[in-house]
Order: C-alpha cells, then structure tokens, then sequence
C-alpha cells in the first residue's frame, strides 16, 4: 500500500471534522503509524484507515476537553506589554504597599514572623510545617493566627489611611 495514494483523502476527512490543518496533518500522520502497527491484511485498506481516523479525532476530542484552556502567546504579551507601562504613580504606590508590608511583618513578635516566614515559604501545610518546625501543632496554628490577626489590623489601618486621602 502507497502512503501517497491515500493520505490527502484521510487528511481532508480530519480536517473537515477537526478544522485545524496543523493537527490534521498529525492525526493523518498517526492514522498511518497506527495502520502499520496493526495487524490488516491488505485487502482494501481504505474503510480500515478511515476507521482508525475516526478513532483517533474522537481521542483528539476526549484529549482537548481534559486539556487545561491555555492563553494565547499574544495575549500574555500584550499583558506584559502594558504592565511594563504603568505610569510612576502606580509604581509608587507598589513600593509603597511593598514598603508597608515589609514593615509590617516587621512589627510581629519574633515567633510570628517565624511562623508566617515558614508557611509563605513552602509548599507545606501548616500542621507539616509545624511537624517541620519541631513545634507542637496547636502552639503553631496560635501562632499563625496570631500573627494573622495582626496583619489584619496593619492591612485596616493602612487602608484606612489610603481611602482617607482620597
């Protein structure tokens, strides 16, 4: 059998199912690698060849719908591209939120800053990174909502201070 003979048949037949060229032009190539791979014995490949092509858009299907929905390249760079033009007041205000939240942690005692610093810094979950820590579980969760509580009270009073000089 003639490779040539049959596949602009089967890439137009996945083509007009799947309607993109690039991976019809893959899914005819694999039509072909799945043939000789199988067992036929000669006769008439043709209704074998469209049957492995039907098999394989359906597969194609099942595939794309577990696949995560990606962002076009485009779209990421024209993000970029405007994140690179904020003006200087939003910059200021970045390092400002930045300055505040270094100061903040700053004002935990030492054991909550600890605490925070070891949960922000892995990918752990707290009773792990207590277990970690060699500190009994239920001192840490203290700790952690502890120093959150405070975080809490800068972030109100920082953003009172924001909203009252608008």
């Amino acid at each position: 059998m003639e490779k040539a003979e049959y596949y602009p048949g089967i890439k137009r037949y996945i083509t007009s199912r799947i309607g993109s060229l690039e991976d019809a032009e893959d899914l005819a190539q694999s039509v072909f690698l799945e043939f000789y791979r199988g067992n036929h014995n000669g006769e008439n490949p043709e209704p074998y060849l469209f049957g492995i092509a039907r098999n394989l858009i359906a597969r194609y299907y099942l595939n794309k719908r577990k696949q995560p929905n990606t962002i076009p390249v485009s779209a990421i760079e024209k993000h970029y591209s405007l994140c690179k033009e904020r003006d200087d007041a939003e910059q200021a205000r970045i390092r400002k939120l930045q300055n505040t939240l270094t100061m903040s942690l700053e004002q935990l005692p030492h054991k909550d800053y600890e605490t925070i610093r070891l949960c922000l810094s892995g990918e752990l979950s707290l009773k792990e990174t207590a277990q970690g820590a060699k500190i009994p579980v239920t001192v840490f969760y203290k700790r952690y909502e502890r120093a959150l509580k405070i975080l809490r009270k800068i972030s109100l009073k920082i953003q009172e201070e924001d909203s009252g000089g608008l």
